[in-house]
């Protein structure tokens, strides 16, 4: 005798855009044909019509957005890391350690669709402090940090405004490629 199996809901979240990016988390529920994207900006996408998830069906699809997208929030939800005194700040922050975020900011974090651009933004930072070009990447940073107080990760100013001496600059040995792979079996 068969008996009806319960619908699977896979789940999947990334707190990593709120931690260190000041983006709004993402949450992910897939039950049968139906991806939900739990964002400020919810996204529905139907993967056995549109594999490549092209066309957003959350107006079709109201019904299965609410649902799975309550479910994923009922699993996942954001905890905010507890807050220290400032003296334990102190301490953390002379051994290299920063907030999660900078404090004051309102309203909701952004949704990560919508502020994307901004890595390209530090990758060209990275690649002005490669170059030597340090003031150009204090001002694309400062411009960073303009847009986006909360991001954590480039919440501390460079410490250099100008390069380093030539007899202290080293040179790092080019490491070989990554080899881990990861594989998954049923």
């Amino acid at each position: 005798m068969l008996h009806e199996l319960p619908s699977r809901v896979g789940y999947s979240e990334s707190f990593f855009p709120r931690v260190h990016l000041g983006w709004s988390e993402l949450r992910s529920a897939v039950r049968g044909s139906i991806h939900v994207i739990d964002a400020p900006k919810g996204e529905v996408y139907d993967v056995g019509a549109d594999p490549a998830e092209r066309r957003n069906v959350i107006d079709r699809e109201r019904r299965a957005y609410a649902e799975l997208r309550d479910l994923a929030r009922g699993i996942g939800a954001f905890q905010a890391p507890e807050r220290v005194d400032a003296e334990e700040a102190k301490k953390l922050a002379a051994l290299g350690y920063v907030s999660a975020g900078a404090e004051g900011t309102n309203g909701p974090p952004p949704d990560p669709k919508d502020v994307i651009g901004q890595l390209a933004e530090l990758k060209a930072v990275q690649e002005q402090v490669t170059r030597g070009d340090y003031a150009d990447a204090i001002a694309t940073l400062s411009n960073l940090l303009a847009a986006n107080p909360r991001w954590s990760d480039t919440s501390r100013p460079p410490v250099a405004s100008r390069p380093p001496p030539a007899r202290s600059r080293v040179r790092s040995p080019a490491r070989p490629a990554s080899t881990s792979t990861s594989t998954c079996r049923s």
